[in-house]
């Protein structure tokens, strides 16, 4: 018996690389991409994920701050 946390998941996304569909492979310890026609492969860990997402929101957040001084002065 297989568990579903045993099994990777592979969808085809929306998102377009190239000119070509990305391909993402959810595995346990991190994110397999490619595009979509190739073999080249990308693994990203998990935790690099989560922390580029952290960096992300910061960046939005100091953005909105900087446009709302930006217009109260």
């Amino acid at each position: 018996m297989t568990h579903a946390a045993d099994s990777p998941v592979k969808r085809e996304t929306s998102a377009h690389v190239r000119r070509r569909a990305l391909i993402v492979e959810v595995q346990q310890h991190c994110a397999v991409m490619r595009e979509k026609g190739r073999r080249d492969r990308v693994a990203v860990p998990w935790d690099a994920i989560y922390d580029l997402g952290l960096k992300l929101r910061a960046r939005a957040a100091a953005a909105e701050k900087r446009e709302q001084r930006r217009t109260k002065g």
